[in-house]
C-alpha cells in the first residue's frame, strides 16, 4: 500500500508491509513487515524502552531529535539482539532477531526537533491527498 505515518502512545503496535514512518514514544512494543521503514523519535530523555520486531538493517532506520542524543551505541544482549542505548539515561531500544553487527552508522540519523516536527506534519497532511 502507500507510506503511512504513525505516532504511536505506549502501546503494541503492528504495521503492514508498506514503507512506513513510524513516530515512536515511550516503551512501545512495534512490529513492522517487509517495506522501508523508518522509526522517529523525538521527543526528551525517557521517550525509548521500546522494542521492535521486523527491523531490517539493510532498509529500515532511525530518526532521533537532537534533543534525545546526538549519537548512539549498539551491543548484542544475552539473547542476541542488537540493543540500541539512546542516552546517557540508559533509554534503549531492542532490536528482536537482529544483532548488533548488522546495524551501520547509516541506519541512524539526526534532526533538529523542529525540522521533525515539519516532517511530521508533512506527512500528516499527504496522507489526506492518498
Amino acid at each position: 500500500m502507500g507510506t503511512q505515518a504513525l505516532t504511536l502512545p505506549v502501546s503494541t503496535t503492528a504495521v503492514g508491509n508498506g514503507n512506513d514512518t513510524i513516530y515512536a514514544g515511550l516503551n512501545n512494543a512495534i512490529t513492522v513487515g517487509t517495506g522501508h521503514d523508518s522509526f522517529v523519535f523525538a521527543y526528551g530523555p525517557g521517550s525509548t524502552g521500546t522494542t521492535i520486531t521486523g527491523f531490517d538493517p539493510h532498509k529500515d532506520s532511525f530518526t532521533f531529535s537532537t534533543l534525545i542524543t546526538t549519537a548512539v551505541s549498539y551491543q548484542d544482549d544475552a539473547h542476541g539482539n542488537a540493543v540500541i542505548t539512546v542516552d546517557p539515561a540508559g533509554d534503549t531500544i531492542t532490536l528482536m532477531g537482529v544483532h548488533a553487527s548488522q546495524l551501520h552508522p547509516a541506519d541512524f540519523h539526526f534532526a533538529d526537533p523542529a525540522a521533525l516536527v515539519a516532517q511530521q506534519l508533512a506527512e500528516h497532511h499527504a496522507s489526506f491527498l492518498l
